[in-house]
């Protein structure tokens, strides 16, 4: 009988080290596990300061320093017409630079996480940039994207990559039709912008049209934009990006 109530006790003993461990083990992985999401949180804020950094430089940077240039030579200059053109040119440039912040200040707001939000800037954006040269406009979401969250880093790069090709096809294109699709295919987000108007040989193309601009920001959601585009055949820009 001794025997047998030492063994029991053992293994009584025994269930529960075994439970204390399963216990230590669950509070290791969940201290862990919020110290790699606070690592991860951390990161991401670094990353998303440094593309701010990069951008307010970059882009900011260069039209301030344009200001600077023609507010000069409109000081030097003694031609009214010259001087009257060069206000005219900085004026330009100051609501550019008006409108940069904007969009910057938006796509980092926490109230326009959605896919919803996001869809509606990009679609009224669209048709105020299209519309009014004569360009029939065809925006379509699939509709369970609309419930979509996406990370203010990715909002930003996505507004700007849309806003680049919008911009480009209103200058160039010379298209009457105009279409955007945003749809899911396989854990992706895939962007459609095409055209019907005369397109142009992607291999000739300078990279003062933007097409280095849109792939270095699909490159940093982890995606890719592809071209395709013919001398008198249109465009389309296919941008894939990963779902997250």
């Amino acid at each position: 009988v001794q025997s047998d109530f030492q063994i029991q006790s053992l293994v009584v003993e025994r269930q529960r080290l075994g439970i204390g461990l399963l216990v230590a083990l669950g509070l290791i992985a969940a201290l862990a596990g919020i110290r790699l999401y606070r690592y991860y949180r951390t990161r991401s804020m670094l990353q998303l300061r440094t593309n701010l950094a990069r951008d307010l430089h970059d882009d900011l940077g260069s039209e301030m320093s344009a200001l600077a240039l023609g507010s000069f030579a409109a000081a030097q200059s003694d031609n009214p017409d010259r001087m009257r053109q060069a206000l005219a040119g900085m004026a330009a440039q100051t609501q550019q630079m008006v409108e940069d912040m904007r969009d910057m200040v938006w796509s980092l707001h926490p109230d326009n996480d959605t896919m919803e939000k996001m869809s509606a800037r990009m679609q009224q954006y669209a048709a105020d940039a299209l519309e009014p040269q004569g360009i029939e406009l065809r925006y379509e979401i699939q509709p369970e994207l609309l419930s979509l969250k996406m990370e203010p880093e990715a909002r930003r790069h996505l507004y700007l990559m849309f806003k680049e090709a919008v911009n480009n096809l209103a200058r160039y294109a010379r298209c009457r039709k105009a279409d955007i699709h945003l749809k899911k295919e396989h854990a992706h987000l895939v962007l459609l912008i095409s055209d019907d108007g005369i397109g142009f040989d992607p291999a000739l193309t300078h990279s003062g049209n933007g097409l280095r601009n849109m792939a270095e920001r699909a490159a940093l959601l982890g995606g890719q934009l592809d071209v395709n585009s013919a001398q008198q055949n249109g465009t389309t820009l296919h941008f894939r990006l990963p779902l997250r």
